[in-house]
């Protein structure tokens, strides 16, 4: 028997661990890109640490200032953001 608890965090903490805000993360939840929080109460949710963490593992890595495929695609000037 596992007596281990898991972790859970509310939504600011996920908001700060994802780097998403509120309507993105329900967003993506909806489209099966994100981890489902489970039930605490009648009006409250938590995402478990576990399901996170498997979550950024699951996340492309992207350098900082390194061209994406999208900076690269053509008709788009180097270095300029849509």
């Amino acid at each position: 028997m596992d007596t281990e608890q898991e972790i859970l965090y509310r939504l600011p903490e996920v908001e700060r661990i994802s780097g998403l805000r509120r309507s993105t993360i329900y967003r993506n939840i909806s489209e099966g890109t994100f981890p489902r929080p489970v039930q605490l109460g009648a009006q409250s949710v938590a995402w478990k640490k576990s399901n996170l963490d498997q979550w950024i593992a699951s996340r492309p890595v992207v350098a900082r200032g390194r061209p994406t495929e999208d900076d690269n695609a053509p008709g788009r000037a180097h270095g300029s953001r849509a």
